[in-house]
């Protein structure tokens, strides 16, 4: 009996110290642009086109909560969805950088195709509270015009936070973070895909 009160307790006080993680959770928080400076403009044309790879766990679902023991005991989900908040961020930084965006693909412009092939955020519990980890992964090809090349790469942005609750603020933080440092390694590789087709040019 001993021993079950004390497990009991020990499961109680996890729960506490996770802050009540039983509930599902939606991130809301919109992506905000850095305020680093442009340097080189990328000065292109391009049409952009996003989709997004569902989770095992369904569709924009980015995350999951976890008790004391690492059961899961929630879900977290991403408003608006996967595929178009990255677009929505992918585009507005393309235009920061200098990146006209065409509303299709025709003669003389480029396309720029990126997939989201993992988006999520996974809590470690440990002794001392959760640890929450995420990893973005994205894979971006650009296709320039009238036949030219394709240069497709991989992009792997990993992120991670402590926190003494489970809470959802947590992913509204690490959400925005992984995006941000994605679009960076993006942005950068483009850089250098159209800086090798105007020299081989």
């Amino acid at each position: 009996m001993g021993a079950s009160r004390q497990r009991c307790g020990a499961a109680l006080l996890a729960s506490v110290l996770c802050g009540c993680p039983f509930t599902d959770h939606v991130v809301r928080e919109p992506f905000v642009a850095p305020t680093t400076p442009v340097t080189v403009p990328l000065a292109v044309t391009l049409a952009l086109e996003v989709r997004a790879l569902p989770s095992s766990l369904g569709a924009d679902i980015v995350g999951v909560k976890r008790d004391g023991y690492g059961n899961e005991r929630g879900q977290v989900s991403l408003a608006p969805s996967v595929g178009e908040y990255v677009h929505e961020a992918l585009a507005a930084e393309l235009q920061r950088h200098g990146v006209r965006l065409a509303s299709d693909v025709s003669a003389g412009v480029a396309r720029l195709s990126v997939s989201v092939d993992q988006l999520f955020i996974e809590p470690e519990v440990t002794a001392i509270g959760p640890r929450f980890v995420g990893v973005l992964v994205v894979t971006a090809e650009l296709e320039l015009p009238d036949g030219g090349e394709r240069f497709r790469r991989r992009f792997v942005s990993v992120a991670s936070q402590r926190g003494v609750f489970m809470a959802g603020g947590h992913y509204d933080d690490l959400v925005p973070r992984l995006v941000e440092d994605a679009l960076v390694q993006l942005i950068a590789g483009l850089g250098q895909a159209l800086s090798l087709a105007r020299e081989a040019s």
